[in-house]
């Protein structure tokens, strides 16, 4: 029951089978055993050695978009590097960089590319980037759009702000904590007035099409299911789901 909440599918996790599929589509580069190549194929014939030419193609193209992207993006470089708000946008980064990346903590020149990657060829990260400039985030945008179907609202939000895909995603909270994950076509916000707002403990993870609605609180260490709604409060360390949500078991411990 924990693994469907999670998402997990039979072969593979599904953070694993989105790793194999954003990170070969990102810039950086491909991985052809991500994809199912066969290495007992014997040796590579004309059709494989052309589908290798077309990979390589891609990221030489993807490397020359990202280069003249980081023209547009001069502004946002500064600001990432002068904010005084820079260790919550690293923080963002490494988030970032669990998927996209090698998982490592981007710094030094690495931390400009990846920023440059990550607003180049992910739009949700461009929305959580202007969510934290607030003012400077709008003027900031007219140069690079964010994702219009996403929005983020919330007084207050710890470092470590991870939104997944962000499609048809809407959060209005009161307070967000650290590490918070939220997945497309989810909701955080407003029930039956518009003053009730959810508080989001740390380490919570928001799945596909949930709901999180009115003045609850959710405890640190929460899994909130796919196509769950919450309207009441989640105590910590819990994973919940249906319609309304309800315990289902502990939160699995990193490594068990």
């Amino acid at each position: 029951m924990c693994a469907y909440a999670l998402g997990r599918t039979d072969s593979m996790t599904a953070r694993q089978s989105v790793e194999l599929v954003e990170t070969a589509g990102a810039f950086g580069g491909t991985d052809e055993k991500a994809f199912g190549e066969s290495a007992s194929a014997g040796p590579p014939d004309a059709a494989a050695s052309s589908a290798q030419q077309e990979n390589n193609a891609v990221v030489v193209a993807k490397a020359a978009v990202a280069l003249l992207s980081a023209v547009r993006l001069l502004p946002h470089i500064a600001l990432l590097l002068l904010s005084p708000g820079r260790a919550l946008l690293v923080s963002d980064l490494s988030r970032y960089a669990e998927m996209y990346d090698d998982g490592r903590p981007p710094t030094g020149f690495h931390l400009i590319v990846f920023f440059v990657r990550m607003m180049t060829f992910v739009p949700e990260y461009r929305n959580v980037f202007y969510f934290r400039h607030r003012s400077a985030g709008h003027i900031l945008a007219l140069l690079c759009p964010p994702m219009k179907s996403l929005r983020l609202m919330a007084t207050t939000c710890g470092p470590g702000l991870f939104v997944h895909h962000g499609f048809g995603t809407m959060v209005t909270a009161e307070a967000i904590g650290a590490n918070f994950t939220i997945r497309q076509l989810a909701t955080v916000g407003y029930a039956n007035n518009a003053t009730d707002c959810p508080k989001i403990g740390n380490n919570v993870t928001v799945g596909v099409g949930a709901r999180v609605l009115g003045g609850v609180a959710v405890g640190d260490n929460v899994i909130v299911g796919a196509n769950s709604v919450v309207i009441a409060d989640v105590p910590p360390d819990l994973v919940v789901m249906g319609v309304p949500s309800k315990v289902v078991c502990q939160r699995p411990q990193r490594g068990a």
